[in-house]
């Protein structure tokens, strides 16, 4: 069972940037030897190796992207976020732990296509500040390990994904390697912190699917109030050979199906390659010890859910607090999953089983409101399983 205890020891383990670090621009204590209005202008201007030059905005004059550069010399700079300016010439942020999109670059106006910035970007580690804005998409975006992104909240910050081919936004690792990863369990890139923004996924413009987010053999992965809608099929979220995995307070609404199949928001799978293309290698790995916390499901086909039999089922999965509405199939589907808990749920207008357990066992589930006479049904494979009021 989650508890406030358990929950607080899961935010110690991904300590967000608050909100109060992320509004607070203020820039570094250095000697400014040059101030000008924008990223362009520097290389305009007479430089020498080390010298700080502050701008007033990125691209014009904008006190939420406004910087200080260290010029380095150079031919070959590889540093996160390093910009050339000129030949051998280039200049490098001076910030301290949080660094926002608008300091980097992305213009978030709704109309340009930010996609090549942001992928720059998230590729680093580190800790980033979405500032209010509406994020063009058009492209995947390959995540780094290490990556943490507060946004200024739901309805201010926004992704939308304008693309009609590709079905997935963000990945945990390089699309198309099936040698990716080298070891095996869960040694992917993880470790990442994602809170406070929408995404619209254009469910409208897709020719197949849109999923949201696709994770797979990694392990320390946080959600958090984040709304995903307008998805198409397939999943929003793929939690796939998933360690420590949390989805806190987040919002499913308004998917599109136009497929047959089995279409859940979140969708808890083990590590194959029919069951995850997007890279590999692939060995099989379940998944434990996944936390679904205070979430919403609206309008959607399912809710939280696996569909595969993997010959190590997956183990602890939390699911609590969260509210199910107007779901088109069962609203969570646990198949191959044992030892977990669905608790203080609420299921209204779900067309079929609120709760439907395949090959499940040693599950609790408990507190349920439903307005259905049957809310929980289950196969002749699954045992022990534990109904309490």
């Amino acid at each position: 069972m989650i508890t406030r205890r358990s929950l607080l020891s899961i935010l110690i383990t991904f300590p967000a940037i608050s909100k109060a670090t992320a509004f607070n621009f203020q820039l570094p204590d250095e000697h400014i030897d040059k101030t000008v209005n924008s990223v362009a202008d520097i290389k305009y201007i007479d430089l020498f190796d080390g010298m700080i030059v502050k701008t007033r905005g990125f691209y014009y004059p904008e006190k939420e992207s406004s910087m200080l550069y260290r010029v380095i010399f150079g031919k070959n700079v590889k540093i996160a976020h390093s910009i050339k300016v000129g030949r051998e010439i280039f200049i490098i942020p001076i910030y301290k732990d949080v660094i926002s999109f608008k300091q980097l670059g992305l213009k978030m106006d709704g109309h340009y296509d930010d996609t090549l910035t942001l992928r720059k970007i998230l590729a680093n580690e580190g800790q980033y500040y979405f500032n209010e804005g509406h994020l063009i998409v058009k492209n995947h975006i390959e995540l780094g390990p290490n990556v943490r992104v507060i946004g200024s909240g739901m309805a201010t910050s926004i992704i939308e994904y304008r693309n009609t081919k590709n079905s997935w936004l963000f990945v945990n690792g390089e699309k198309g390697n099936p040698n990716f990863i080298k070891r095996s369990g869960y040694s992917g890139r993880g470790n990442y912190f994602l809170s406070d923004f929408s995404i619209n996924l254009r469910g409208d413009l897709a020719e197949k699917s849109r999923s949201a987010m696709i994770f797979g053999r990694s392990k320390n992965v946080f959600l958090h109030n984040i709304h995903f809608y307008n998805g198409k099929n397939s999943h929003r979220i793929e939690c796939n050979a998933q360690e420590d995995f949390t989805i806190s307070n987040c919002i499913f609404s308004d998917t599109i199906i136009s497929q047959s199949g089995s279409h859940e928001e979140i969708n808890i799978d083990y590590n194959n390659k029919s069951g995850f293309p997007a890279y590999g290698s692939w060995d099989n790995s379940s998944c434990k010890r996944v936390n679904i916390l205070s979430c919403k499901f609206i309008n959607v086909q399912k809710g939280v859910a696996s569909h595969s039999n993997p010959e190590k089922h997956h183990q602890s999965i939390i699911i609590s607090d969260c509210l199910f509405k107007n779901t088109s199939s069962n609203a969570i589907q646990l198949q191959a999953i044992d030892n977990s808990f669905i608790e203080n749920c609420t299921f209204i207008d779900c067309k079929k089983t609120a709760i439907r357990l395949i090959n499940a066992h040693g599950n609790t589930i408990k507190n349920i409101h439903s307005d259905q006479a049957v809310s929980v049904k289950s196969d002749r494979k699954s045992t022990n399983n534990h109904f309490l009021k």
